[in-house]
């Protein structure tokens, strides 16, 4: 992204705007290594595949390809996998799926792109192509057709995470292990240094696992919509600020437009397992057991917060409830159940001399259903260090979730009218924010938006510099 750009983006009618716009210019001319960027190209030239599933998306396709296209990073391939399952092709509800995914199939032949057919023997991946093989020249555009009849997705094998799962398994079969897989959705815009940012900084930090990229919701014409969508990114914004703040392993955002990784982390971890939902989330936990994960990067992505039914939570079911006035499942947890968390993992050295309570025990002997939660780690690990390491993959990114889910469940009590003074320079807290989100117009929630961002921002980038300098 050009400084000068930066530059022109702030707004001094804004105090949050100009904040992050200020600080992200800051952040831009510090971690800008030019050096890296041709270390990348010359010595080290990394393949950059896009991998993005497509199911009803032809409005945004030509957007979508533009951004690909004009990326200024000469070694981009993209991976589109048109999908639905073979069931919907005899469901008059899905007519409009089948014939949106079919006007996609041939717009993406009649601009080049090249088929390719995947299949499964017994759990071995098989490929073959429908006329030229592709030579994964810069900007090429590969098609994998799991819609039309025939090639779809049997119906207990279909959905978002096995377009993934497809995708990414044909990467890794066909790519080198330092090429970079980054994970993108059809309605997600990002700029054109995109690739050259986040290749650049894994070949910086070879060492890395995955990136959970920064990202920033575009909003749209309908005030109400918007509402919900910086309801939702707030939500998401506060958990990520409280396991920055505790310095936990497991800070991260998942989402399936945000996040990059290279060939060899997928293989490590064996691939993606393709959930109905979620499987953005389990992927990076995944990843995250077995390395560093970046959280900084020079560009950012913007994904759509449209509506969506079409998995079982996310951004898109989240909107749909948030409309009815239905945020059960996405409150703002209070800051004391993160430090629960916190002390638990500061406790785990203490674990390997013998049992001590912690405040995540009840629960971890509830959800694991026993009552011995440490002694059979003692028994595989013989040092402190890997004990330590085993407590942390138990209690991972999802029973930590799990954890303040519970809590929230059981000690959530009203919250008092004069909750907007409970804030910091850096964080705000459940209280302030849920007075905002009931009493504050779209314009003050998008400041606090922007607030949420300019910090969260900060904390990746120090992220970054404490973990992998």
């Amino acid at each position: 992204m050009n400084v000068s750009v930066l530059l022109q983006k702030v707004d001094t009618k804004n105090i949050f705007r100009s904040i992050l716009c200020i600080q992200r210019i800051y952040y831009y001319l510090c971690r800008r290594d030019f050096k890296n960027v041709c270390f990348v190209y010359m010595n080290k030239i990394m393949n950059a595949f896009f991998v993005i599933p497509v199911l009803h998306e032809e409005d945004n396709l030509s957007t979508l390809l533009t951004d690909f296209q004009v990326q200024k990073y000469k070694n981009c391939v993209c991976v589109i996998c048109v999908n639905n399952p073979q069931e919907w092709h005899s469901d008059e509800e899905h007519i409009d799926d089948i014939v949106d995914n079919a006007n996609s199939i041939n717009y993406l032949k009649s601009i080049g792109a090249k088929s390719v057919k995947v299949s499964y023997n017994q759990g071995d991946i098989e490929i073959s192509h429908d006329g030229s093989e592709p030579i994964f020249a810069d900007k090429e555009i590969i098609l994998i057709d799991k819609s039309t009849s025939g090639n779809a997705f049997p119906m207990k094998k279909s959905g978002v995470g096995w377009a993934r799962k497809v995708m990414m398994d044909y990467v890794a079969h066909v790519a080198s292990d330092d090429d970079i897989i980054i994970s993108m959705d059809a309605d997600t815009r990002f700029p054109d240094t995109y690739a050259m940012s986040v290749c650049s900084r894994f070949g910086k930090y070879s060492k890395a696992t995955a990136m959970s990229v920064p990202y920033y919701h575009t909003l749209g014409e309908n005030p109400i919509h918007n509402e919900c969508v910086l309801r939702y990114e707030s939500y998401m914004r506060h958990y990520m600020a409280n396991m920055l703040r505790i310095k936990n392993m497991y800070a991260f955002t998942a989402l399936g437009s945000a996040l990059a990784f290279p060939v060899k982390s997928y293989k490590k971890v064996g691939g993606i397992t393709p959930y109905r939902s979620g499987e953005d989330f389990y992927l990076l936990q995944n990843l995250r057991k077995v390395g560093n994960i970046l959280l900084w990067n020079d560009d950012m992505v913007f994904p759509s917060g449209r509506l969506s039914n079409r998995v079982d939570f996310g951004t898109g079911p989240a909107l749909r409830k948030g409309l009815n006035g239905d945020w059960e499942s996405y409150p703002f947890y209070e800051e004391n159940y993160f430090n629960d968390v916190k002390t638990t993992f500061d406790m785990f050295p203490q674990l390997y001399d013998g049992d001590v309570d912690t405040p995540m025990t009840p629960f971890l002997k509830e959800i694991l259903s026993t009552d011995d939660l440490w002694s059979p780690l003692r028994k595989n690990y013989t040092t402190r260090e890997q004990f330590v390491r085993a407590c942390m993959n138990r209690v991972d990114a999802l029973r930590i979730l799990q954890y303040v889910k519970n809590k929230h469940r059981l000690n959530f009590k009203s919250l008092p009218l004069d909750s907007r003074s409970h804030y910091d320079d850096d964080n705000l807290s459940a209280l302030y924010l849920n007075y905002c989100f009931n009493n504050d117009g779209l314009e003050e929630l998008k400041a606090v938006r922007d607030f949420q961002y300019a910090m969260e921002e900060k904390c990746r980038y120090e992220h970054d510099e404490e973990v992998f300098s």
